[in-house]
């Protein structure tokens, strides 16, 4: 067998394998946060990572939102509003930040059809946020 037929088939394996294990982590969330589907399970998955969120009355109200609740922890917000589906969160982003002027204070996240507004400055809180929800999306 020559070398020039076994260079490509070589490389084309090596690239199929390179191209498989690239994705099986990109995308993906973590198995605690694949279950993250409602408010109650997020508040829920960060009571897990220790944290106790006290309810108070939601402040900023967002009207496109179906539910929204606000949570004090450890003395700083989190805005959790809730959509009919994901889509429908991914187009509030903008509303939300014109809406609520929430953009000039908070962190803005998506998690599927949640939307999460953190006004604080704890890092690790930000952390354990981006961990369950994914990066920020302003």
């Amino acid at each position: 067998m020559s070398t020039s037929r076994i260079l490509p088939s070589s490389f084309l394996f090596i690239a199929l394998l390179l191209a498989g294990c690239a994705s099986s982590g990109s995308g993906t969330l973590p198995e605690d946060t694949a279950s993250i589907d409602n408010v109650q399970d997020l508040v829920m998955h960060l009571g897990r990572q220790g944290y106790v969120l006290r309810p108070v009355q939601l402040t900023s109200p967002f009207s496109l939102a179906d539910v929204g609740y606000e949570y004090q922890v450890e003395g700083e917000r989190i805005r959790i509003y809730e959509f009919e589906s994901a889509e429908a969160a991914g187009h509030a982003v903008e509303e939300f930040l014109l809406d609520t002027s929430g953009g000039g204070q908070s962190t803005i996240f998506r998690h599927r059809s949640l939307l999460l507004a953190y006004a604080g400055n704890s890092p690790s809180l930000h952390l354990t946020v981006a961990n369950a929800s994914g990066p920020a999306v302003y």
